[in-house]
């Protein structure tokens, strides 16, 4: 699991060397953080930001992928969840989540 969290760069190895296709994103001093990394990582526990809505969290992640908006709604009618857009997410259950 180490390895997985080292190459999403949610870890920095000690004294560790990381190449990915050519490129150095961790030796010495040099780290590429994560959002700089052309990558996704899944977490088995799902953890939208508390601080804010279904909604909030959704636009998030669609501008971190660079997405402009197209398609949202057909999104949020094919997964049925309208209702949940203005929740937080300690109001969701974990299926929800």
């Amino acid at each position: 699991m180490r390895d997985l969290r080292a190459i999403a760069g949610l870890e920095c190895v000690p004294d560790g060397r990381l190449l990915f296709d050519g490129e150095v994103w961790q030796e010495g001093k040099t780290f590429v953080p994560t959002y700089r990394r052309p990558l996704g990582y899944v977490f088995q526990e799902a953890s939208p930001f508390p601080h804010l809505s279904v909604r909030e969290n959704l636009d998030y992640g669609m501008k971190r992928r660079g997405a402009n908006g197209a398609g949202f709604a057909e999104t949020i009618e094919l997964l049925g969840i309208g209702h949940l857009l203005d929740r937080r997410p300690e109001r969701l259950s974990g299926g929800e989540r």
